[in-house]
């Protein structure tokens, strides 16, 4: 099956002028997405901007994006290594629990139904 989304890794930078947009960007470099920061002034510096209250919150999720494809690589070798694990195809079990959420994830994050 091929991934219909960019292949990772993803990075995000952002503008050190105003409108300070927050880009996330493809190792190819396709643009993923640019937000531009809800709450500044004209003034700020991009210290002030993202100290402002309301962008933090922007900035956090933005990072998350950016790491997205690194966690589903990282959730794939995870779940790999339990499936090797015989209490992880036992019901009932933490790991079985554990293993089947992971599984769920990584199908939504593919766009597969399970």
């Amino acid at each position: 099956m091929t991934d219909k989304f960019t292949k990772g890794p993803w990075t995000l930078t952002q503008s050190d002028k105003w409108p300070f947009y927050l880009v996330t960007t493809a190792a190819s470099g396709a643009v993923i997405a640019e937000d531009r920061l809800a709450f500044y002034s004209t003034s700020d510096t991009v210290e002030k901007a993202n100290a402002r209250e309301g962008n933090a919150e922007q900035i956090a999720n933005a990072k998350l994006r950016a790491a997205a494809p690194s966690l589903l690589e990282a959730l794939e070798e995870m779940t790999a290594l339990f499936e090797m694990d015989d209490e992880a195809n036992e019901p009932g079990t933490d790991s079985y629990a554990v293993l089947h959420l992971a599984r769920a994830v990584i199908a939504s994050a593919r766009g597969q139904e399970r």
